[in-house]
C-alpha cells in the first residue's frame, strides 16, 4: 500500500483537470467533500463495513498509481479511514460518468489485486442503479473473502446529499455550504449525472410479443434486457420518491433477497414470463402498507396501490366504507378504485371511488352486516400504445406513482381503537359495584362496537369518535349516514396537494 499511496494525489475540491476528465473531476470533488464533511461520509458509508465514529478520520486520494503489479489496475480514487485505536479501513474507487459502463473484467482485476494489497472494499460509482449498495448492477462474479464490493449510483449520491443538506443534520455552517455546492455540481447537466429515462430497445419486442399472445422465454436476450431495464427504472423511481417525501423510500426486500441479489431478479423474470407482469414494492416510512406498483403488459395498464385494514369497531360494511371515505375526502376520484376484501369464500367487491361516494353499499358483501377485512385502494392507468414506448412507459410510470401517493397514499391511516372515555360502560369482567358506580355518574355510555355518544344539545343525533392528529379522538359524523366529513389524519410523510 505504501507504494501507490505515495503516487496518489490528495483529493482536491477544485481539481486542475482537462475538460474531458469528467470522471476524475467528479471523483476528486466527491472525495474531497467526504474528507471535509463527516456527516457526508457517514451518510454514504453507513452500514457498509467502514469503522465510522466521531473521532474517525477520512483521507482520500485520486490519480492512484498502479496496484497489484500487473500494470493495468489503476483505480480512480482511494479512501482510508483511521480510528483512534489504530484500525484502518481502505477502499478503492472506480467511477464512470455519463454513458460509461463498468467493465466486469476490470472489477475482477481490482478485487484480485486489492485483496493482495490488504484493501477492504471496492466502491464503484456510475449512472447504473442498485437497490442496495451491496447489490452490484453489472458484476455477478465472486467477491474475495474479506473484501466488499459496493456500488453507488451518482443519482443516489445526489439524493443523499440533498436530504443531508435539507435535513438540518449538519451543524457546521461551512460544512453545510460544501454539501449544498456539491448538490449544485452533481445536479448540473455538464457533470454527466443522468437518470434512467428509457427502457432498452428490446422493450418494444417484449410488449409486442405479449400483445400477440406469444410465449415469453426467460432465457431470451430480449427478456433479460427488459427485466434489467425494469430493475433500473424501479431503483430510480425509489430515489425520486425519496426526494419527493424527504424520507428514504427503499424497495421492500425479504432477507433472502438482501443476501442474494439475483433471487429478486429471478423472481421478477418468472413473473414476467408466467403472468406477463412486472411488480415492485416500496417501503413507505410509517405508511399503512408498502406501495405496490404493477405493470401489466397484457392489459397495458399501470397500477399503484396500498392496502389498509378495515376498522374492527364497525357493525356494517357500509360503516367501514364510510370510515375509509372520510380519509379520501380530498382525493381526486379519476382513476381511483376501492376493493373491499372479505376473505374466506366471500366474494370481494370493487368499484370506482366516485361511485362508492354516491353509494357506499356498492362494496357490501351478500350480507351487509358482514364487514370487510381490509381495503385495497389503487389508481389504474390505461396506457394503450404508450406501454410499448421506451420513453413513454417510463414517463407514465414516474407520473403515476407520485400522483398516487399524493392523492391516496399519504391520506390512508391505520385504524386505532378509541380509548375508553370517562363514564363509559365498564368491561364485562369488571365488578358489578364498579358498574353501578359508573352508571350513577349520569355520563356517556358506549354500547356495542361503534362507541356512540349522545349530543349534548338534545338533538338525539349520534356522533363517532376517531383519532385526532395528536393520537387522541375527535367527534365525527355518523359512519352510517352516507355523508363524508373532513379527512382523517394521514399516515406516513405528508405532501401538499
Amino acid at each position: 500500500m505504501e507504494k501507490h499511496k505515495e503516487q496518489g494525489s490528495r483529493a482536491a475540491l477544485f481539481p486542475a483537470l482537462s475538460e474531458g476528465s469528467r470522471e476524475k473531476r467528479a471523483v476528486s470533488i466527491l472525495l474531497a467533500c467526504m474528507e471535509q464533511v463527516p456527516e457526508l461520509t457517514e451518510t454514504l458509508l453507513q452500514g457498509q463495513g467502514a469503522p465510522l465514529g466521531k473521532r474517525s478520520k477520512l483521507q482520500a486520494w485520486t490519480e492512484v498509481g498502479i496496484i497489484g503489479g500487473k500494470g493495468v489496475v489503476r483505480p480512480d480514487g482511494r479512501i482510508m479511514i483511521l480510528t483512534p485505536r489504530g484500525q484502518q479501513w481502505t477502499a478503492l474507487v472506480e467511477a464512470k460518468i455519463g454513458k460509461g459502463q463498468l467493465d466486469a473484467e476490470q472489477i475482477e482485476a481490482y478485487l484480485g489485486s486489492g485483496r493482495t494489497e490488504g484493501v477492504n472494499a471496492l466502491i464503484t460509482i456510475s449512472n447504473d442503479f442498485a437497490a442496495l449498495p451491496t447489490h452490484h448492477p453489472t458484476y455477478e462474479g465472486k467477491v474475495p473473502k474479506g473484501m466488499s464490493l459496493l456500488h453507488w449510483s451518482w443519482c443516489s449520491v445526489l439524493t443523499k446529499c440533498r436530504l443531508l443538506a435539507d435535513g438540518g443534520e449538519i451543524e457546521d455552517r461551512d460544512h453545510r455550504w460544501v454539501v449544498e455546492h456539491l448538490v449544485r455540481f452533481l445536479d448540473h447537466p455538464s457533470t454527466g449525472v443522468t437518470r434512467f429515462d428509457r427502457m432498452p430497445a428490446s422493450w418494444k419486442e417484449i410488449t409486442a410479443a405479449v400483445g400477440a399472445g406469444a410465449m415469453i422465454r426467460r432465457n431470451d436476450e430480449a427478456t433479460l434486457e427488459a427485466v434489467a431495464g425494469w430493475v433500473q427504472e424501479t431503483r430510480d423511481l425509489g430515489l425520486q420518491l425519496t426526494e419527493l417525501l424527504h424520507y428514504p423510500v427503499p424497495i421492500k426486500f425479504s432477507r433472502a433477497d438482501r443476501a442474494d441479489p439475483a433471487a429478486a431478479v429471478t423472481r421478477t423474470l418468472e413473473t414476467l414470463c408466467n403472468e406477463q407482469k412486472l411488480e415492485v414494492e416500496y417501503d413507505i416510512p410509517d405508511g399503512v402498507s408498502p406501495l405496490k406498483v404493477t405493470a401489466d403488459l397484457r392489459s397495458k395498464t399501470l397500477t399503484a396501490s396500498m392496502t389498509v385494514g378495515a376498522p374492527d369497531d364497525r357493525k356494517t360494511a357500509k360503516a367501514c366504507t364510510n370510515w375509509l371515505l372520510r380519509a379520501l375526502t380530498r382525493t381526486d376520484p379519476i382513476g381511483v378504485h376501492i376493493k373491499a376484501v372479505y376473505g374466506g369464500r366471500r366474494q370481494d367487491a370493487q368499484e370506482a371511488l366516485d361511485k362508492v361516494r354516491e353509494n357506499p353499499n356498492t362494496l357490501d358483501s351478500v350480507d351487509p352486516k358482514i364487514c370487510p377485512k381490509r381495503f385495497e385502494v389503487k389508481i389504474v392507468s390505461d396506457l394503450g400504445r404508450r406501454m410499448e414506448g421506451q420513453k413513454t412507459f417510463v414517463q407514465a410510470l414516474e407520473k403515476l406513482v407520485p400522483e398516487f401517493y399524493t392523492q391516496v397514499g399519504q391520506r390512508l391511516r391505520t385504524w386505532v381503537p378509541s380509548a375508553p372515555r370517562v363514564g363509559s360502560t365498564p368491561a364485562p369482567n369488571e365488578s358489578s359495584d364498579a358498574a353501578k358506580s359508573v352508571q350513577g355518574t349520569g355520563g356517556e355510555s358506549f354500547g356495542g362496537e361503534e362507541r356512540r355518544t349522545e349530543r349534548g344539545d338534545g338533538s338525539g343525533a349520534e356522533e363517532f369518535h376517531g383519532p385526532d392528529k395528536h393520537g387522541g379522538h375527535v367527534t365525527e359524523a355518523s359512519a352510517d349516514d352516507g355523508g363524508v366529513s373532513e379527512p382523517e389524519p394521514m399516515s406516513g410523510p405528508a405532501l401538499s396537494d
